[in-house]
């Protein structure tokens, strides 16, 4: 649901940033953010009467899909917009043993504010 429109969200960013050998233009950005903007549209109205994706506890799909969400994050998109899968979100970095995308990788450092 997420993957692609987030990923390549992120990729348009990374590539206004110069930090790909690539140029994006500002309206291929827009688009990828529209696209990533109805993603989540479409997570918060799934999320609108459950605490989890596919159950009444968490599942793989949960941990999964909150990956997509950090990158989201990364992209700066202000989640007060979708108070569903902010509360989600909330839930799922509360669980036991969580570790977000980025301290799992080590490429942490690597991303620039």
């Amino acid at each position: 649901m997420l993957f692609p429109p987030v990923f390549d969200c992120y990729g348009a960013q990374l590539g206004q940033r110069k930090l790909l050998p690539i140029n994006v233009e500002p309206e291929i950005a827009a688009y990828h953010r529209q696209r990533a903007e109805t993603a989540l549209t479409v997570l918060n109205s799934h999320l609108a009467h459950r605490s989890y994706l596919c159950a009444a506890e968490p599942t793989i799909a949960d941990l999964f899909c909150y990956g997509d969400v950090a990158f989201a994050e990364v992209c700066a998109f202000d989640f007060n917009r979708w108070s569903n899968v902010a509360t989600w979100s909330e839930r799922v970095t509360a669980l036991a043993g969580f570790k977000a995308p980025f301290e799992l990788l080590a490429m942490e450092s690597a991303e620039l504010s």
